[in-house]
């Protein structure tokens, strides 16, 4: 019995060395993504410029394309092959805005955006914690002989519910930076997509950690049951 205890104690490190692997990777990428990128580079270039000049400057990036024409499209010339045609579309934009009034860059919105986002990364660093402290609570769970703790469905709906939160944050965040940025592009050639997108994919998985923890609920009324009958 003891054997086999040890078995999945070990197995238990085994999924916590993994996970705190796989963290670490994602916060490097994460932090890696965000200021070591050369579009990072590229606009704090473009900013001190414009600095120099005295001008304010704001950035958006991965704005949707809204136009349904093909009118911004590029050819692409293949020197080996000329009956080859070939064009890209553009899909996305990286706007930056610069003016000398610093007065138009500011809006509610930017305001709104930069809470929205602030708060999904307080729920992501939030998860990361608690996931930690739920597979070391199912350690000692099964170190005591009892698999089913009430404080790990506590925490479990806990990450269940900042992952929705922090779904709904970032794309609610996203849609004011669209609405921002198109108030820049009225009677412009180029059109944004600004509608409103929910990654179902976190809420699903929101939703099916909600369900795991309410099974866990179900396992420990059970083996509370069995220790009273007992």
């Amino acid at each position: 019995m003891k054997k086999e205890k040890n078995k999945k104690l070990q197995k238990l490190w085994v999924l916590y060395g993994a996970f705190f692997c796989i963290m670490m990777v994602l916060v490097g990428l994460f932090v890696s993504d965000a200021f070591n990128t050369a579009d990072y580079e590229e606009f704090v270039q473009f900013k001190e410029k414009q600095e120099s000049l005295n001008l304010a400057t704001a950035k958006s990036t991965d704005l949707r394309n809204g136009s349904s024409d093909y009118d911004f499209t590029i050819p692409i010339i293949n020197p080996n092959d000329s009956s080859i045609i070939m064009t890209a579309r553009i899909n996305e934009y990286d706007i930056t805005i610069a003016t000398e009034d610093r007065d138009k860059l500011s809006s509610p919105l930017v305001y709104v955006t930069v809470i929205l986002q602030f708060l999904s990364y307080i729920c992501l660093v939030a998860i990361f914690i608690f996931v930690f402290i739920i597979l070391y609570s199912l350690y000692k769970s099964i170190k005591n002989g009892k698999v089913f703790q009430k404080k790990n469905i506590l925490w479990l709906r806990i990450v269940g519910l900042l992952l929705i939160v922090m779904t709904l944050c970032e794309d609610f965040a996203r849609y004011f930076e669209y609405q921002y940025v198109q108030q820049f592009l009225a009677n412009t050639s180029v059109v944004i997509d600004d509608n409103f997108y929910l990654h179902f994919t976190r809420i699903l998985l929101g939703l099916l950690i909600l369900f795991v923890a309410e099974l866990f609920k179900i396992g420990y009324d059970i083996q509370e049951e069995q220790d009273l009958t007992i």
